[in-house]
């Protein structure tokens, strides 16, 4: 049987899934779970560094938080079903370099509270997410990232989001 705060975490989980299915690109803070294991809160930590690089065109930031030889892979919906894009975080941090400089403005935040799951030295981050491009939204999904504890902290080893475009 389920407890109360797996079921309450269950509900804010299908609410936030509501709210980007029925409300398009929805906006709101995230927040944390008062319950959230130390470990939990450090690795959406390094999820929110890494929004927080993207917005600062930071691509040193960015790889300190990331294992680079891992992936990046986007799903979006067309005509033909499914299209699956795929980079390297090599790939993503050079084109996150080639952005410095210039004056567009990337916001990422999670719409909520994401689901954070630890087991050991390997934890999930998953939610709904709303990506602004100079402060207009541009797209919106889920995010789920995979992350590997390191002798350095936690380090996002791999990434996967749908998105909607706005």
């Amino acid at each position: 049987m389920k407890s109360d705060r797996s079921i309450s975490r269950l509900r804010r989980t299908i609410a936030g899934l509501l709210l980007v299915g029925v409300g398009g690109c929805a906006s709101s803070a995230t927040t944390m779970d008062a319950a959230w294991s130390v470990d939990q809160r450090e690795a959406l930590a390094t999820v929110q560094a890494l929004f927080d690089a993207m917005a600062a065109h930071d691509a040193a930031a960015a790889e300190r938080v990331l294992l680079v030889d891992g992936t990046l892979y986007s799903v979006s919906r067309d005509a033909n079903g499914p299209r699956v894009e795929r980079a390297t975080w090599r790939e993503f941090l050079a084109s996150l370099a080639a952005e410095s400089g210039k004056a567009r403005g990337f916001h990422e935040q999670f719409v909520g509270a994401p689901t954070v799951l630890v087991d050991g030295d390997v934890a999930v981050v998953w939610g709904a997410y709303r990506f602004d491009l100079d402060g207009v939204p541009h797209h919106c999904g889920i995010d789920a990232m995979t992350l590997v504890r390191t002798v350095d902290g936690w380090r996002i080893a791999v990434g996967a989001d749908t998105r909607v475009s706005r």
